[in-house]
């Protein structure tokens, strides 16, 4: 009896055994099938501009390129016109990595500040990507620039330049050509810098509007014209209320795809370093004919209705930016290193003016 009972134990344990042996087998192979399956890194942007606006097709292109040449290993899903998050809270976003990156224009109130060189006002930068050539010159020589993205675990991969900001009047035959000319003037605008730029103008006051409020506004005639860049005006507004234009090309704001740093390095590292900067060229090369078509109807326009059109001198442009001196001394002061923002604002000026 003991021998028998004994016998069917060991005959049960052998058979377990088997069955454990064949379990194992079976989910290595299973293990191994699924460490052969591709991972693929699946990345979200995010665009706050509407399709008519040039950095929304841009992104768009950016993120097919990328997964276009990833072999499969990437894909990139794109949401613009505000769909996930506004100008305003893509930044937090971002550092939060909720999203990989998206469409940004850098701010000063997110940490951004050597950056914001190109942002003072009257700087006199030559043209969009005259000034694009001159902040990458500057991010080079001064890495203070790059440094307030990538100590916060982020990185401006690429940038264009938006088109410069002038002054639009409703008056005809209107030539605005030194601060003077604009005691007594009312400007609407709807950023608060270029209010604060407008009000630094003796005599001079401004109107902020929200975006909702620009056609009624203008349709009431409210001030005595709109601070804005001439793409805008053809895209979203409309010329019909203006019918005088000063040049001034106030600043020029930069607009470029802000990544999640652990986002991007991880791309970086599926792609290679050629993938990510033709990735960029094409962003560039999307972004400024589609401008320039606009900037081209704004030409058009004008020329067609006989609109008068003032194009600031160097020297023209110089008086208006002594009036900004406090401003522009006011941000070299209040940076973490003032020499630092002093070389930086130099080596602007030096380049805008050779």
């Amino acid at each position: 009896m003991t021998k028998r009972i004994l016998f069917i134990l060991l005959a049960v344990v052998l058979a377990i055994s088997i069955s454990l042996i064949g379990c194992t087998g079976q989910q290595e192979e299973e293990e191994e099938e699924e460490e052969e399956e591709p991972q693929v890194l699946e990345l979200v942007l995010s665009d706050h501009n509407p399709p008519f606006a040039a950095p929304n097709p841009a992104i768009v292109a950016y993120g097919a390129y990328i997964e276009e040449h990833s072999d499969g290993k990437v894909t990139v899903e794109v949401h613009t016109g505000g769909e996930l998050y506004t100008d305003v809270e893509l930044f937090g976003a971002v550092k939060a990595k909720a999203v990989d990156g998206g469409n940004y224009v850098p701010e000063l109130g997110d940490g951004i500040y050597y950056a914001q060189v190109m942002t003072l006002p009257f700087m006199g930068f030559p043209s969009q990507q005259g000034a694009q050539d001159i902040f990458w010159d500057l991010s080079d020589d001064h890495p203070e620039i790059m440094e307030d993205f990538t100590e916060q675990g982020l990185t401006f991969s690429h940038l264009v330049m938006m088109p410069g900001y002038n002054m639009h009047f409703y008056e005809e035959g209107l030539v605005i050509d030194e601060p003077e000319d604009l005691d007594g003037y009312q400007l609407c605008a709807l950023e608060g810098n270029i209010i604060e730029v407008v009000e630094l103008i003796p005599g001079c006051t401004g109107i902020q509007l929200a975006f909702p409020d620009l056609a009624p506004s203008f349709e009431a005639g409210l001030g005595d014209g709109y601070v804005q860049h001439n793409a805008f005006l053809v895209a979203v507004v409309g010329l019909d209320y203006f019918k005088s234009h000063t040049i001034a090309n106030i600043h020029f704001a930069p607009i470029g795809v802000l990544w999640n740093t652990e986002s991007y390095e991880a791309c970086l590292d599926l792609v290679g370093q050629d993938v990510m900067d033709a990735a960029a060229q094409v962003y560039c090369d999307t972004f400024y004919p589609l401008d320039a078509e606009t900037l081209d109807a704004f030409d058009d326009a004008v020329a067609a209705r006989g609109d008068t059109v003032t194009e600031l001198t160097s020297a023209q442009l110089e008086a208006f930016r002594d009036l900004m001196t406090g401003w522009h001394g006011d941000w070299i002061n209040g940076a973490d290193d003032p020499a630092a923002a002093q070389a930086i604002y130099d080596d602007a000026l030096a380049a805008a003016a050779s």
